[in-house]
């Protein structure tokens, strides 16, 4: 639906921009744009809430990224919260789609953090 078009969208144009950014000689890999992109949905999931910052990223062998996150909430304050990235284009948060998170996130090895790539992202 409509993430999924703002995603392919977004795989694009922060691909070019962190392209800029690195050297032109190593290209970005498949997973480096799968973080760049799901981070930035991630932020316009979360209606691009203030001092979004991710705490913990890792990304598994199936594609998936599964992002602890803190942002200022509702009240003024900062919370820590869970998202998904399921390797299909589509973000979702864990509280609402549970069994994503369960499939994506628990029982597996993560094969990389990416902590602190998706934090680069959030800045592009």
């Amino acid at each position: 639906g409509t993430v999924q078009l703002m995603f392919r969208a977004i795989v694009s144009a922060v691909a070019c921009a962190a392209l800029l950014a690195a050297c032109d000689s190593q290209p970005l890999s498949l997973q480096d744009k799968q973080v760049l992109a799901s981070v930035e949905v991630l932020r316009d999931l979360l209606g691009k809430p203030e001092g979004l910052k991710i705490v913990h990223a890792d990304q598994y062998s199936d594609g998936a990224i599964c992002y602890t996150y803190r942002a200022r909430n509702g009240f003024g304050g900062l919370a820590d919260d869970v998202a998904v990235y399921d390797g299909d284009n589509r973000v979702s948060l864990a509280s609402i789609d549970v069994d994503s998170y369960s499939k994506h996130c628990l029982g597996q090895k993560p094969t990389r953090d990416v902590t602190e790539y998706a934090n680069y992202g959030l800045g592009l």
